[in-house]
């Protein structure tokens, strides 16, 4: 079978709660079935992983996620769209995930966590798995508790927006 991973973030190296529970499912998984990973990372010294992760992926392809302080995601946040969301947005993710779905022709396609949704238009045809490994409104609601008082109200509203794009 052909499984294709969809991750928001680099799954390497597996030194973070999500990062070990994506990796050792991957790495088991490729046992016996072809894996794919179409995935986001975060600083250019990340793209030397991509040797570790053709051990157990047959495809890996990696695109650049925009920081925490971009510009366009900060906007996004206050024009009332989701901050998690706005942050995983990328037409460069979605051409190559539209590519490897076309070329590669996955049986089956795992997405991880609510923040890759917006990519579900491109998975429409195959069946598609979405796996949640944390309540991430949880940890947005508790960190409204604890951040300056200026960043409440964004911090809470994003606590809202994950509460119902989780759901």
């Amino acid at each position: 079978m052909r499984i294709l991973f969809l991750t928001p973030r680099l799954p390497y190296p597996p030194d973070r709660g999500g990062e070990v529970i994506i990796f050792n499912v991957l790495r088991q998984l490729s046992t016996r079935h072809e894996i794919a990973l179409v995935t986001l990372y975060d600083r250019p010294e990340e793209r030397s992983y991509r040797l570790e992760l053709e051990r157990y992926c047959r495809r890996v392809e990696m695109v650049r996620r925009r920081s925490r302080f971009d510009p366009i995601v900060l906007l996004r946040a206050l024009a009332g769209r989701s901050y998690s969301i706005s942050r995983h947005l990328s037409g460069e993710l979605r051409t190559t995930l539209s590519r490897v779905v076309n070329e590669w022709r996955p049986d089956v396609v795992q997405v991880e966590t609510f923040v890759m949704g917006s990519y579900f238009d491109v998975l429409r045809r195959i069946p598609t798995v979405l796996h949640m490994h944390d309540v991430a409104w949880v940890m947005w609601d508790r960190m409204a508790a604890i951040v300056p008082f200026y960043l409440r109200p964004l911090v809470a509203t994003e606590a809202r927006h994950a509460a119902r794009l989780s759901a």
